[in-house]
């Protein structure tokens, strides 16, 4: 029995043999005693082995042949490879292993390549069935002597079913990687005991990084910007006593500065003991050029109004709510911060001009048009101001969305200004 055990041993590395794979060669017929002549030639055991063997081999349950590797004939196979192959006893001892393998010859051999560097005890086939089917199979093989002649024998596992979920598994994580990309958003995990930092594709192609180098978390704030280091140091030490994690920082990519936002969960084990964190790093270098630029254009405009003595107001037609700058809020006498209405406005325009400015904002408003025209009202502080009002270019007046003017204080009776309509009264 120990004899039957070490035939089944074989393995181990280094025991594939370019012959052990058989040449496309002509068939011939076979024998009708050939699984009776080899029952008899394993070795110079007795018979009482062999039989246990053949009792063993055609009662297992797993997929056994027993391949001629010079022929590539299928010398022998129990009654699992007979359920397995769909083929009768006879049917399958007339084949040769290559019309079952749907390989080509150089498919073959680079598959046995590949085991070899991979140092796999097993090969990866395609085989197919007597009712077309094609199943994804594991050869274990190993060579042994039949009387004198090497034979081959192999296991089979089928793997089609866990094929088919490496399949799913590659293209959820292809679908990831693209949707990482589009959003320029990475995802990496910190394991804390190791010290091992792993990213995503997209995190490295964030900060740029070509060689998938293995990480650490002192590599990483390396590539942070030099003013930012500490500060996201200190806020993951942090989040690792449970404060949240979520910082925008800058790091340094070819000498040149980007933006990023990061956040971050930790992980524990089973016994509740932190390992790590998962996270994701999103490119947000656009987002906060985009408002620094609204900062400075924002910043420029507070200073061109306060050199024009102007003042912006927004209002929003379908609440009747408006928004004053803080220069209108001066040239109106209102203090600062106190709540203005469309009513609000009303009451400060002068009586002597309230319709006809009422008439020209309504045409504007029905016509799409610009306004530019010039008014009187009352002064919280009893003082009286003419005002030109003049939308912004970019902005639409719409009925049901904000409409934003632009208002320049002027002097009463100014020469040269344009009227809404006609001449303004005389006070």
């Amino acid at each position: 029995m120990n004899r039957v055990i070490s035939f089944f041993s074989a393995y181990r590395k280094g025991c594939y043999r370019k012959k052990e794979f058989g040449e496309r060669t002509g068939g011939a017929d076979r024998p009708a005693e050939k699984r009776k002549k080899i029952s008899y030639r394993i070795g110079n055991h007795s018979e009482k082995t062999n039989e246990r063997f053949h009792s063993m081999f055609d009662s297992h349950q797993a997929v056994m042949l027993i391949i001629d590797p010079k022929t590539g004939l299928i010398e022998d196979a129990n009654q699992a490879a007979v359920h397995f192959y769909g083929y009768s006893k006879e049917q399958l001892l007339s084949l040769k292993i290559h019309e079952i393998n749907t390989l080509t010859p150089k498919e073959v051999e680079i598959e046995r390549e590949k085991a070899l560097s991979e140092e796999r005890k097993y090969f990866i086939f395609s085989h197919k069935l007597a009712n077309g089917q094609v199943k994804w199979v594991e050869v274990y093989s190993s060579p042994f002597d039949v009387g004198g002649k090497p034979m081959l024998f192999s296991i089979i596992h089928d793997i089609t079913e866990r094929k088919g979920f490496e399949a799913e598994l590659n293209e959820s994580r292809n679908d990831l990687n693209r949707a990482q990309s589009v959003a320029h958003i990475g995802s990496w995990r910190l394991n804390l005991i190791e010290n091992k930092l792993t990213w995503s594709d997209e995190a490295y192609r964030i900060f740029n990084i070509t060689i998938r180098e293995p990480l650490n978390y002192e590599m990483f704030l390396s590539f942070i910007h030099p003013y930012d280091r500490d500060m996201v140091d200190r806020k993951w030490n942090a989040a690792l006593k449970g404060e949240e994690y979520n910082v925008d920082h800058r790091i340094v990519v070819d000498d040149k500065i980007k933006w990023v936002n990061e956040t971050a969960i930790l992980e524990f084990d089973e016994k509740g003991i932190l390992v790590g964190g998962f996270g994701t790093v999103q490119d947000i270098t656009r987002q906060k050029e985009a408002a620094q630029e609204l900062k400075m254009s924002q910043q420029k405009l507070t200073w061109a109004l306060q050199a024009g003595k102007g003042g912006v107001w927004d209002w929003e037609h379908a609440t009747n709510r408006v928004w004053l700058s803080e220069e209108l809020y001066r040239l109106y006498g209102i203090e600062t911060g106190i709540p203005v209405d469309y009513n609000t406005m009303l009451n400060i325009l002068d009586d002597r001009d309230k319709e006809r400015v009422l008439k020209v904002l309504g045409d504007s408003i029905a016509k799409r048009t610009d306004i530019h025209c010039d008014m009187r009202i009352h002064h919280l502080k009893k003082e009286n101001a003419g005002l030109i009002f003049t939308e912004r270019q970019f902005m639409t007046i719409l009925g049901l969305l904000p409409v934003q003017l632009v208002l320049h204080s002027m002097l009463p009776n100014a020469n040269g200004t344009r009227k809404c309509s006609g001449d303004m009264p005389k006070a």
